[in-house]
């Protein structure tokens, strides 16, 4: 039986030390017309833009899944109505 040590408020009071901590670096951008690139010409999405891409993808992945599902079930019921 395993047993867990308990967060105490003692404990989240503690500083975290510098290694540990996660440094996060400003990323010089470029501002074109209504979109924003950085110094490698990569356009930098906000979270919205991104968030309606990943739903369009799927969108269209779950299509091409269900076209690909039902050509197999009909050329099933093919086979099966015209025998050779």
């Amino acid at each position: 039986m395993r047993t867990y040590k308990r967060i105490k408020k003692k404990d989240l009071k503690k500083k975290i030390p510098a290694n540990q901590h996660i440094t996060y670096k400003r990323i010089p951008t470029q501002q074109v017309e209504s979109d924003t690139y950085d110094l490698k010409g990569r356009r930098i999405l906000k979270h919205n833009k991104q968030w309606s891409i990943a739903l369009e993808k799927t969108r269209q992945y779950i299509n091409q899944f269900i076209r690909k599902g039902n050509r197999k079930h009909i050329l099933k019921l093919y086979d099966k109505a015209a025998p050779i």
